[in-house]
């Protein structure tokens, strides 16, 4: 979609009656990045959206999103959980969208935490969906290694595994860094290794991946993000207008991965039989 083209989407399922209405500007060379599913890992979140949409659920659709300072501020997340609500909030039940993000956080940091607690209090709260969104501090690391990244990621996505094995997990790149290069800004170093990591580890371990780095335009997209005043003069952060943005697009991924799973069209015979899965009155 070209500089300066503004879309209109409109995403109807008339059996259903869902109805999802938004826009995106696309000034910042934004681009649609679809989820990566090859597994299907997705599907058991799409079943407790369908079931909260006809007020069949007889418990609320949790959703819990892990990250660093992106998810502190609860911009884009607080986006995302409006969307949510607005969309499939039914008879009193509906979608709880948790943020649980920290400044400076790194995803090893919840290899210290103590697991056994987590596991009891996830078991408790039965998420639908686990979202798990770092690296903007990782990818600042004058000693990151890649492949130990890779390694400690793994074992994180195997530990939400264990103690959830009936969410669905979506690993959310970060968005593009820049670090100052004499006159000019350019993207960190080692930014497309670690989203490639990241994504690598992702699909290995059973989980979805969307790639919010490509979304807003790959290698040097932050700088036209601050000339279109959404992202902040740090080339870190975004700014109120850029993660309403960021949420705009996964959002219209999320439905769309939604939708095709209800409509059973995916090309091949496994997620044919999602709709089934997921709606068996359709």
């Amino acid at each position: 979609m070209g500089t300066g083209f503004s879309v209109r989407y409109v995403l109807l399922k008339a059996i259903f009656g869902l109805i999802v209405i938004g826009s995106l500007d696309q000034s910042a060379s934004a681009s649609r990045q679809a989820i990566e599913d090859p597994t299907h890992a997705m599907l058991a979140f799409y079943k407790a959206l369908y079931l909260a949409e006809n007020g069949a659920s007889p418990v609320l659709t949790r959703i819990i999103h892990y990250g660093d300072s992106h998810v502190a501020a609860d911009v884009l997340t607080g986006a995302l959980r409006n969307k949510f609500q607005l969309g499939f909030n039914r008879q009193g039940r509906g979608v709880i969208y948790e943020a649980i993000g920290r400044n400076g956080a790194r995803a090893t940091d919840l290899l210290a935490w103590d697991w056994r607690f987590m596991a009891r209090s996830l078991e408790s709260q039965k998420p639908s969906l686990i979202v798990i969104g770092y690296g903007s501090n990782e990818v600042g690391d004058a000693d990151l290694d890649v492949s130990d990244y890779a390694a400690s990621f793994r074992i994180l996505l195997a530990r939400f595994r264990k103690a959830t094995p009936g969410a669905s997990i979506l690993v959310i790149s970060p968005p593009d860094r820049a670090v100052r290069a004499g006159a000019r800004w350019r993207t960190m170093p080692n930014m497309r290794r670690l989203v490639e990591a990241q994504r690598q580890v992702a699909l290995d371990q059973g989980a979805a991946f969307w790639n919010q780095f490509q979304a807003m335009g790959g290698a040097g997209s932050i700088e036209r993000w601050v000339t279109a005043q959404l992202a902040r003069p740090d080339r870190v952060h975004l700014t109120r207008s850029g993660y309403r943005l960021v949420a705009e697009m996964l959002y219209e991924e999320l439905m769309r991965g939604y939708l095709l799973a209800l409509m059973g069209k995916s090309g091949d015979r496994e997620r044919a039989g999602a709709a089934t899965a997921i709606s068996p009155g359709l």
